[in-house]
């Protein structure tokens, strides 16, 4: 693993969603607002982390078992 952190600790990752409008918008409106909604912050436990993606859940049981496991491309992550 690497980054320094540990399989099981507690992480809070914020990163960007994709997102898109739903009507004819005019482009700086549209940017100014979608930076704004697709911010997203997401709690857990870190299964493994790599230079290309994250993968974390809610819980790891002792046999290894997740829970609600999720998956970030580490280029959508803005912060750990």
């Amino acid at each position: 693993m690497t980054h320094g952190m540990k399989r099981g600790s507690m992480v809070l990752v914020t990163w960007r969603d994709a997102g898109s409008g739903n009507s004819w918008q005019i482009e700086k409106q549209f940017t100014k607002d979608i930076l704004r909604r697709t911010k997203v912050k997401s709690l857990g436990r870190l299964v493994r982390i790599t230079n290309e993606y994250l993968i974390m859940a809610s819980a790891i049981t002792k046999d290894g078992l997740l829970q609600r496991p999720g998956f970030i491309p580490m280029s959508l992550v803005v912060a750990i």
